[in-house]
């Protein structure tokens, strides 16, 4: 375990990642490179991905300085779920994605970020919903075909809450 955090800090130390303005978590590129360099690694690693649910309304309702201090306490609540071990990161808008190299139980982790959201001041963020899809890396699997695989389930994910 500590090998495997210490090369991913030698990793994203020494490359050139970039960090999401607003947020301050890794971009989707560097989201992509470090895949990439998983998957060279050929060790096991899976990807959750999240979607706010109705952000939209938020922004519409409440303004975009709310939307944005929800997409900030949202990325907050995931660094503090998942790091050090894991790669937080917001591909845009409302998207987010952690790359997470070892077994880990998702209905804890869904559980977790719900139980820290609703602890919130701010009632727009203490109930936020989000819908998710968990994706393992499968051998010869492209990066495409790993985020098209968990887009997919996290769109069967939304319509089940529907």
């Amino acid at each position: 375990m500590v090998l495997s955090l210490l090369v991913i800090y030698i990793f994203l130390e020494s490359t050139s990642v970039e960090k999401d303005y607003l947020t301050k978590l890794f971009s989707r590129q560097s989201y992509e490179k470090y895949v990439s360099h998983i998957i060279g690694t050929e060790k096991p690693f899976s990807i959750l991905f999240i979607d706010l649910d109705k952000f939209k309304t938020i922004n519409d309702k409440l303004g975009h300085f709310v939307g944005d201090k929800v997409l900030v306490e949202f990325g907050r609540t995931l660094v503090k779920v998942f790091r050090p071990n894991h790669m937080v990161s917001r591909l845009g808008g409302d998207e987010f994605l952690v790359v997470i190299e070892n077994v880990l139980v998702i209905k804890e982790s869904i559980e977790a970020i719900y139980k820290l959201l609703s602890k919130h001041e701010d009632e727009a963020i203490s109930t936020l919903e989000f819908s998710y899809g968990y994706q393992q890396y499968e051998k010869n699997m492209t990066i495409d075909e790993l985020y098209i695989k968990a887009d997919r389930k996290m769109y069967e994910h939304k319509e089940k809450k529907r």
